[in-house]
C-alpha cells in the first residue's frame, strides 16, 4: 500500500504540522501518549498487549476499515479501566477481559488522532456529558453544521463537531463513542480517494 503512503506524507506537511503547534489548546484528541499514559495508568487503567484479545475488541470497530491507509508512524493501542475505578490487577486479562471501559487509540507521531470509548454496559448520561467535556477543549460542541457534513472528503461521519473545527464526535449506539481528529479524518480519506483512482483503469480495463 505504498501509494497511499506516499500521499499522505505531503498532505500531512500542511496539516498536521499546523496543529501540532496548537495543540496545548486543543481537547484530548491531540494530546501526547505519553501523557494521556500517566493519566489513565495512575488511574487504574491498564494496557491490552494480548493480540487475541485486541482482535477481539476490535471486531467491528468502523476504524478498522481504514488501517490500509494509516501513515507509517501511526500506532494503535487498547486499554482497559474498571467501571468502578479500582486499580485492575494484570492477571485479571489473563482469562479474558472483565466488564469495565476498553479505550481505543489510533496515534500519529505520539499525538492522538482517534479515541474510541466502549463500555461493557450502557454509557449513561452522565459519562457522555463527562467524556464530550473533556474532549471539547476551549471551544465547545454544536450539532448544526449542515455544510460540513455534505463533505466528502471524510471517512467517518459524525454528531456533532467541535466549534474550532478540529474534532468531532460519533456517538454508537448506547456503548461506545468515537471521537476523531478532523484533519486526520481528511487525510484518511484523500489517501483512500487516491487509492481508488489508481485501481480504476486496471478494474475497468478490457471492457
Amino acid at each position: 500500500m505504498t501509494a497511499q503512503f506516499d500521499f499522505f506524507k505531503p498532505l500531512s506537511i500542511t496539516l498536521i504540522i499546523s496543529f501540532l503547534c496548537s495543540c496545548s489548546l486543543l481537547g484530548r484528541i491531540y494530546e501526547e501518549r505519553t501523557k494521556l499514559e500517566i493519566r489513565l495508568f495512575r488511574s487504574g487503567g491498564l494496557q491490552i498487549k494480548d493480540e487475541k484479545q485486541i482482535n477481539q475488541k476490535q471486531r467491528g470497530m468502523i476504524y478498522t476499515r481504514f488501517t490500509d491507509f494509516f501513515p507509517n508512524s501511526t500506532e494503535v493501542r487498547l486499554y482497559y479501566k474498571t467501571v468502578d475505578g479500582r486499580r485492575a490487577k494484570p492477571s485479571e486479562l489473563e482469562n479474558g477481559i472483565p466488564e469495565g471501559w476498553i479505550l481505543h487509540v489510533i496515534y500519529y507521531k505520539g499525538l492522538s488522532m482517534i479515541e474510541v470509548y466502549q463500555k461493557s454496559g450502557a454509557i449513561d448520561e452522565y459519562e457522555k456529558a463527562f467524556l464530550m467535556d473533556f474532549q471539547r477543549g476551549q471551544s465547545f460542541w454544536t450539532n448544526d453544521s449542515e455544510e460540513d457534513q455534505e463533505e466528502k472528503t471524510n471517512c467517518f461521519a459524525y454528531d456533532f463537531i467541535r466549534d474550532d473545527k478540529k474534532a468531532k464526535v460519533k456517538i454508537n449506539g448506547k456503548s461506545s463513542l468515537l471521537f476523531f481528529s478532523t484533519d486526520f479524518d481528511r487525510a484518511l480519506a484523500e489517501a483512500k480517494k487516491k487509492e481508488l483512482e489508481e485501481l480504476a483503469p486496471d478494474s475497468i480495463k478490457g471492457f
